[in-house]
């Protein structure tokens, strides 16, 4: 059982300057934590401040009842700044890198800001939109030295309207040092999958590709079904811990009514699989139901 309670304050409107908070209480059957979610400041087209990293395109976001949404969603939240034009975004982010060492000798580091920069192209029928990223992780050793390495990746996605009542979204991205972006990846049991530091190699940037593919049927005003697919992959290599991950898949089948502009709910079944880089695969099945109210003020 899932407990997601959220409380956002803006303050201000319009091209004027804003002030956007926002935490939740995020948690189990028997405890909560309290979370940040957003925490920046817009003026114009800048911003600055922490939340979802500009790679992420929260208007291919597939609908999902789970909380934190596909395996291979773009979902890290960063402190950063950014300017966002009518097609092109342009950001520096706290680098923020997750690299794993299996002797721990070291802790990871950063000297540099990720370089992001994204352009989106609407259509007819949707939008397209290409993102890349480029970053430098690195490792921090007791006795002073550090090693660096620099990667790059990149994420296409985009929505495509079939009608009126049918939407297709999805997402694609591939890249060195991509894993902490991954929703599956970033700060969870998988952390740590940027970069490893090989006792014959040094620190080295680890491959990574996912993506999700996702459709949702409005078959009437307020009821709307939504599958979606999605996967990630890490490079396969002998020297990666054996119970490390290679490979997650994820898929969900959501019915949601939307009763009115407060209320919502709906059930989702849910699956999902992963392999690790000694072969051995895992499943699991979950049944979820949801019921979300919306109180919305404005002063």
């Amino acid at each position: 059982m899932e407990k997601n309670s959220q409380l956002g304050l803006r303050i201000g409107e319009g091209s004027g300057a804003q002030a956007v908070f926002a935490m939740d209480l995020f948690g189990s059957i028997d405890g909560y934590e309290l979370r940040v979610r957003d925490f920046y400041f817009e003026y114009g087209a800048l911003r600055a401040g922490y939340g979802y990293t500009a790679l992420l395109d929260g208007t291919a976001w597939p609908l999902t009842l789970d909380s934190q949404g596909p395996n291979s969603a773009i979902f890290a939240r960063q402190t950063g700044v950014r300017w966002q034009g009518e097609h092109l975004t342009l950001a520096l982010e706290d680098p923020n890198p997750e690299v794993y060492d299996p002797e721990n000798l070291s802790s990871a580091s950063g000297r540099r800001p990720d370089v992001i920069a994204a352009w989106t192209q609407p259509h007819g029928r949707g939008h397209g939109r290409v993102g890349l990223v480029h970053r430098e992780i690195g490792v921090e050793f007791a006795d002073g030295d550090q090693q660096f390495a620099s990667a790059t990746g990149g994420v296409v996605s985009g929505t495509l309207a079939l009608g009126d009542t049918v939407t297709l979204l999805a997402s694609a991205s591939y890249g060195e040092a991509m894993a902490h972006y991954y929703n599956d990846l970033s700060g969870f049991g998988d952390g740590g999958m940027d970069g490893y530091v090989f006792a014959d190699r040094g620190l080295e940037p680890l491959l990574a590709q996912g993506g999700y593919l996702a459709g949702q049927w409005r078959f009437r005003p307020d009821w709307t079904l939504a599958l979606v697919g999605g996967e990630i992959t890490l490079e396969n290599d002998r020297d990666l811990p054996a119970d490390a991950m290679r490979r997650t898949r994820y898929g969900t089948v959501s019915l949601v009514r939307q009763h009115d502009d407060h209320l919502s709910y709906g059930a989702e079944f849910a699956y999902g699989m992963r392999v690790n880089q000694a072969g051995d695969r895992s499943e699991a099945p979950r049944v979820q139901l949801n019921l979300t109210y919306q109180f919305k003020h404005t002063y």
